[in-house]
Formats: structure tokens, sequence, C-alpha cells
């Protein structure tokens, strides 16, 4: 789970999963780096390993 957090005051959480043989790290790394390259100010995030449920 990622939560992303605008300005302190709008807030998203958004589920994902591996990738093409991605391992969780190496997914929540490429995620991470596009973010903080984003340039949006007052951006906040956080990550959250949780199982997956059928």
């Amino acid at each position: 789970m990622l939560t992303v957090t605008l300005n302190g005051k709008w807030k998203a959480d958004i589920s994902f999963g591996p990738k093409d043989n991605m391992s969780y790290s190496e997914v929540v790394e490429i995620i991470k780096s596009r973010l903080q390259e984003s340039g949006i100010p007052k951006l906040r995030f956080s990550f959250k390993s949780e199982s997956s449920r059928t």
C-alpha cells in the first residue's frame, strides 16, 4: 500500500503489487524514485506491506 499526502491535507491510499517478476522492494524503489523526482512540493509518501487477499 502506498499512501500519498499532498500539502498535509489530501491523502490517498493506493494498492499495488509485484510486476514483471520484480520483488516488492524493487517496485517500492522505483515508485519512491519517481515520486522524489516529480518536483511536486509538499508531497509526502509512505509504504506499508500488506498481505494479499483472495
